[in-house]
């Protein structure tokens, strides 16, 4: 597999690049400032979340490095998504309110829906 480094730009967008070739892959597009973005190689998808200021709101999107396409799109009720992570299976999101939300990205079902308090007791 070819070396690849992710870019995130504030005005949304995500860059591919081949190291080696020092060339642009693919440019991806989503609302509002990039926060976090992960490109899953094995499976050929680059995940990336945004966060756009003047509506107050986060989404999370999914590409296709193969194709270019987006292949999900993942919003929740509470615009401050500050953490993200994806594995294999699994998207999670959360805020800086303790709500958390997994999805299955691959068939897009929303799997859990929870908040954490601030003190373990």
């Amino acid at each position: 597999m070819a070396p690849y480094v992710l870019t995130g730009c504030d005005d949304g967008r995500i860059h591919l690049w081949n190291i080696n070739t020092r060339t642009l892959l693919h440019r991806f597009q989503i609302r509002g400032e990039i926060t976090w973005v992960e490109h899953l190689q094995e499976h050929k998808i680059v995940a990336g979340l945004g966060y756009d200021i003047d509506n107050l709101r986060s989404e999370i999107r999914l590409f296709s490095t193969e194709t270019g396409q987006q292949i999900g799109l993942y919003e929740e009720d509470f615009w401050d998504l500050a953490i993200c992570a994806i594995n294999n299976t699994y998207l999670v999101a959360s805020d800086g309110e303790g709500r958390y939300s997994t999805w299955n990205w691959k068939n897009g079902a929303k799997v859990s829906q929870f908040k954490v308090a601030d003190e373990v007791h």
